[in-house]
C-alpha cells in the first residue's frame, strides 16, 4: 500500500526545493540584467533554447528509469534496478555522445538566422560549453530518475538545491571575469557535482551499484525503449516547447524580447512548480498502486484534481496582480513588455497547471497515449501559429501561439481523463465556491484599473502591497474554512 508519510514528505521538499531554487533564479537573473545587459540575457537564452538538439538524445530514458526503478524496488528485486541504472547510463552516454558531435554545425546553421551579428561571436562560444554541460546534465538525471523510483524524492530536490546554489556562487565569481563565457563555465560545474552527487546517494539505495556503469543488458534496454518511445514522444514536444517559442521570439521580436519572455517565464514556471512539484510525486507512488491497488486510480485522480482546482486559481490570480511589483524589484523598473508577456503566460500555465494530476497520473500508470495527443496539439500551435502570429503581431504573437496551445491541450487532456475514469464533476462552480469566485473577481477588477488609470508612483506602489497582502489574507481566510478542504485531503492522504 501507498506510504502517505513518504508521499507527504516528498511533496514538501519539493514545495521548499521550488521555493529556494525560484529565490536562487530571481537573485541570478536580477545580477545578470546588471551585470550583462539585457540583450546578452536574449543571448544566453536563445543558446540554451538551440541545445534542445542535443537533449533529444536522452530518449525518455530517465522517465523509464523511474517507472521501472519503482517496480524493482515494489518486487524488492536489487539486480533489476542495478541493470536498469547501469543500461540507461550507457545507453545515453553513447546517444548524447553523437549528439554532441552534431550539435556545433546546427548552431553555426541556427544561430545566424536568429541572432543580431554583433553577438554571433558570443553565442558561438558559449555554445560549446552549453552543449557539454547538457551533457553531463543528462547523467544527472538518470541519477534523479533513480532516487524517484526509490520515492527518494527529498534526496535529489536538496541535490537540486545544492547544485543551484553551486551555480549562482560559480556565476557570480566567473561573469564578472569572462561575462556569459564564464557562466556557461558555471553551469558545466554545476554539473559535474550533480553527477557526483546523484551517484552517491544512489549508491546509498541500491547497495549493490558499482562504482563505474560497466554492464549493458539488451533485454532491459529493450524493455526501457520500449516504454520510454511512448514517453520519448511527449519528451521531444516538451523539449521542443520553449526552443520554439524563444527562437520564433527572436525572429519576430528580437533578443530584447527574447529576455523579458525568459525572466517571464522563469517568474511564471518557477511559481507554478510551486503547485505541480507536489503533484510529480504521484509518479511513484501510482505505479505502486497500479501493482497493489488499481481500482483506487480514478478516485486519487478526481480528488487530485479537485485539491487542484482548489488552489489553483486563486493563486495565478495573486500572480498576476503581483506583476507590477515584480518587474519593479527584477527589472528595476515598470517594464511593460515583460507584465504583458507574462499576464499572457499565466493563463497558459495556468490551464496547464489544472492537467497536472492527470499528466502525472498516465506518466505513473503508463497509459501516455492522452499525454502525446496533449503535447501534439500543443505543438501545432506553438510551431504554426506561432509563424504565423509572429509574423502579425511580432513577439506577443509567438507567445499568444503558445499558450493558446496550453489551453487547448489543457482542456483536451482534463476532459479525455475525465472520460477514461469516469468521473464526471462540476466541482468548481457550486455555491460553496462562491466566495472564493466573487473574492478572485473583484481583486482582478481592481488590479486592471489601478494599472491602467494610475501613473507609477510611491501611491501606486503602496496600493498594489496593500492589494497583494489584503488578497492573500482574505485567500487564506476563505481556504482555512472551506468545507472541501479537509475532505479532499482526507481522501487524498488518509491511511
Amino acid at each position: 500500500m501507498l506510504n502517505f508519510r513518504r508521499l507527504f514528505s516528498n511533496a514538501a521538499s519539493s514545495t521548499i526545493q521550488v521555493i529556494v531554487s525560484a529565490l536562487i533564479f530571481f537573485v541570478l537573473y536580477r545580477f545578470l540584467i546588471n551585470e550583462v545587459g539585457v540583450k546578452q540575457l536574449g543571448v544566453w537564452s536563445v543558446v540554451m533554447a538551440i541545445s534542445f538538439v542535443v537533449r533529444l538524445g536522452e530518449l525518455g530514458l530517465s522517465g523509464s528509469v523511474v517507472k521501472f526503478v519503482a517496480r524493482a524496488r515494489i518486487l524488492k528485486d536489487d539486480s533489476m534496478a542495478v541493470e536498469i541504472v547501469q543500461t540507461s547510463l550507457i545507453s545515453i552516454a553513447l546517444v548524447m555522445s553523437l549528439c554532441c558531435l552534431l550539435a556545433y554545425p546546427i548552431f553555426k546553421l541556427i544561430l545566424p538566422i536568429v541572432v543580431p551579428v554583433e553577438f554571433l561571436k558570443l553565442a558561438l562560444s558559449i555554445s560549446v560549453w552549453v552543449v557539454f554541460s547538457v551533457w553531463l546534465s543528462s547523467f544527472g538525471g538518470i541519477f534523479q530518475a533513480g532516487l524517484d523510483g526509490f520515492q527518494r524524492v527529498d534526496i535529489r530536490n536538496l541535490i537540486v538545491i545544492l547544485s543551484n546554489l553551486i551555480f549562482l556562487a560559480s556565476a557570480f565569481w566567473l561573469t564578472p571575469i569572462w561575462g556569459l563565457l564564464g557562466l556557461a563555465i558555471g553551469q558545466v560545474i554545476q554539473g559535474f557535482l550533480v553527477i557526483v552527487m546523484g551517484w552517491i546517494a544512489l549508491r546509498l539505495q541500491i547497495k549493490s551499484l558499482p562504482l563505474i556503469p560497466s554492464k549493458w543488458r539488451k533485454a532491459r534496454f529493450k524493455e526501457i525503449l520500449g516504454y520510454s518511445m511512448n514517453f520519448q514522444i511527449n519528451n521531444f514536444a516538451l523539449i521542443l516547447f520553449d526552443p520554439v517559442v524563444k527562437l520564433l521570439m527572436s525572429r519576430y521580436g528580437g533578443l530584447t524580447s527574447v529576455a523579458y519572455y525568459e525572466i517571464a517565464s522563469q517568474f511564471v514556471i518557477k511559481m507554478s512548480t510551486l503547485l505541480t512539484a507536489p503533484f510529480q510525486t504521484l509518479v511513484p507512488a501510482i505505479a505502486e498502486l497500479c501493482e497493489v491497488a488499481p481500482s483506487k486510480i480514478p478516485g486519487f485522480y478526481l480528488s487530485s484534481y479537485q485539491l487542484m482546482l482548489l488552489m489553483a486559481l486563486p493563486f495565478y490570480t495573486g500572480m498576476y496582480i503581483s506583476l507590477p511589483l515584480v518587474s519593479h524589484l527584477w527589472i528595476g523598473h515598470i517594464e511593460h513588455e515583460f507584465i504583458g508577456l507574462a499576464t499572457i503566460l499565466i493563463i497558459g500555465w495556468g490551464a496547464n497547471t489544472l492537467n497536472t494530476p492527470a499528466y502525472f497520473i498516465n506518466l505513473g500508470t503508463g497509459d501516455l497515449k492522452l499525454n502525446s495527443v496533449t503535447h501534439l496539439i500543443i505543438s501545432v500551435f506553438n510551431i504554426i501559429f506561432g509563424i504565423i502570429f509572429g509574423i502579425i503581431f511580432g513577439g506577443f504573437g509567438v507567445a499568444t501561439a503558445a499558450m493558446m496551445g496550453l489551453v487547448f491541450g489543457s482542456i483536451f487532456l482534463i476532459i479525455k481523463t475525465k472520460k477514461k475514469y469516469e468521473v464526471n464533476n462540476n466541482f468548481f462552480f457550486t455555491k460553496e465556491n462562491l466566495p472564493l469566485i466573487v473574492m478572485i473577481l473583484i481583486t482582478l477588477l481592481f488590479s486592471i484599473f489601478i494599472n491602467i488609470f494610475m501613473p507609477f508612483n510611491k501611491k501606486f506602489i503602496f496600493m498594489n502591497y496593500a492589494l497583494i497582502i489584503f488578497y492573500i489574507f482574505i485567500t487564506i481566510a476563505i481556504l482555512f474554512i472551506h468545507p472541501y478542504k479537509n475532505i479532499l485531503l482526507n481522501k487524498l492522504f488518509k491511511k
